[in-house]
């Protein structure tokens, strides 16, 4: 097998996306599980995140703003 850097290859464990993302091991996989959206799929028994998508996936999220109070994401100002 030939070591490539992750930043250059086309497809990433769930582990190397984790490491990339600073989203935990197990919440990429749940991801992969659960979220029609997340950009993934499976190679026999392994789970294989492209990843132009995934980089992708990470931009839409920060555009959408989720996880933030509604608040912010509607306004992006404090509370009156």
């Amino acid at each position: 097998m030939v070591d490539i850097a992750v930043t250059e290859k086309i497809t990433l464990t769930p582990e190397e996306a984790a490491a990339m993302t600073h989203i935990g091991e197990d919440n990429i996989r749940s991801l992969c599980r659960t979220n029609s959206s997340f950009p993934a799929f499976m190679n026999g028994r392994n789970i294989l995140i492209p990843r132009k998508g995934l980089e992708e996936w990470v931009n839409d999220q920060g555009a959408l703003k989720l996880g933030f109070p509604e608040w912010v994401r509607s306004k992006g100002r404090k509370r009156a």
